[in-house]
């Protein structure tokens, strides 16, 4: 049944493998049809756009998975929920989710709904932030205002739908529009506010998270003792200094399989992580999936975007 379909699938949703083939997918009844796939439209190198239908008498449950890309989503007509752990969100008609990379999750689909996804490559969105001077933490959850996305998106589908090099210009200047808005309500990744001395203590973890500094060294980075450093920090980062540490080389690691240039192997090695199962305990702890199957997911969305392009 539907909830058997919710186990590990090495990154890769089984229903999507269906929707081109009209086939059922193996534990879905005929009664239950997964979405159909409107279309699938890559968007230059750095992003793509799905548009979907759901037509059937009851919802349906998708398995969870996690994107290699940044996913936003929204819809025209209908409702689905996103399932994150514990959390549950809700995409209406009208509204917008933003689901950042690496973050698994379990869509329902109900019936009626008509949605639309654009799949962004983190790279291009944080190249625009740095073009900008913008450090934004990309969070799961809602976008405050979808109306200028609604209107960006809309502008979006109707250039997909007439192909041309003065098309695809106008594309990817909509893409990069969106970018922008995505970014544009995306909480500061650090406040304004923090203590200058704690700031050069972030940055210099920051500067190599492969470097495993002391929890001394950043004390004295930041010239305190270790009883106030810990405290400060903690308190203004959220994280304790080791937290935070174990976090940017975690990080790393996900920068480098999304990248497809290493294996998990070599990913961890280069960050710093010499003990694979500690390794692979604490990956999947940050972001709730294995390494393997982001690596898989990264590559299969690769050769998506190869076969579309």
């Amino acid at each position: 049944m539907l909830r058997e379909l919710r186990r590990e699938t090495g990154g890769v949703d089984p229903l999507l493998k269906h929707l081109d083939h009209g086939r059922h997918p193996p534990g879905v009844s005929a009664r239950s049809m997964p979405p159909r796939l409107l279309s699938d439209r890559a968007l230059g190198s750095a992003a793509r756009l799905r548009r979907w239908s759901f037509d059937d008498r009851r919802a349906v449950d998708s398995p969870a998975c996690e994107h290699p890309l940044i996913e936003v989503a929204w819809a025209a007509h209908g409702t689905a929920t996103y399932d994150v752990g514990r959390r549950t969100l809700e995409l209406t008609a009208g509204s917008a989710l933003v689901v950042p990379d690496g973050v698994r999750h379990a869509t329902r689909f109900m019936p009626g709904l008509r949605a639309s996804a654009l799949h962004i490559d983190r790279a291009y969105v944080d190249a625009i932030a740095a073009e900008h001077g913008l450090e934004r933490a990309l969070t799961l959850g809602p976008l405050p205002s979808s109306d200028r996305l609604e209107r960006l998106a809309s502008l979006l589908e109707d250039e997909a739908r007439s192909p041309g090099p003065l098309g695809d210009l106008a594309e990817a200047s909509i893409t990069y529009a969106i970018a922008i808005e995505i970014l544009r309500h995306a909480p500061e990744a650090c406040s304004g506010s923090i203590d200058p001395r704690v700031r050069r203590a972030k940055d210099r973890i920051d500067a190599d998270p492969r470097a495993h500094v002391s929890l001394d060294d950043l004390a004295r980075t930041a010239g305190m003792s270790r009883y106030h450093f810990c405290r400060n920090f903690g308190r203004q980062v959220g994280k304790s200094p080791y937290r935070y540490a174990l976090g940017a080389r975690l990080a790393l690691v996900r920068r480098l399989l999304l990248s497809r240039r290493a294996s998990v192997t070599a990913a961890a090695m280069e960050a710093g992580f010499p003990d694979l199962s500690r390794f692979r305990r604490a990956f999947h702890a940050e972001f709730g999936v294995t390494p393997g199957q982001l690596l898989a997911s990264a590559r299969a969305a690769g050769a998506g975007r190869a076969a579309g392009a």
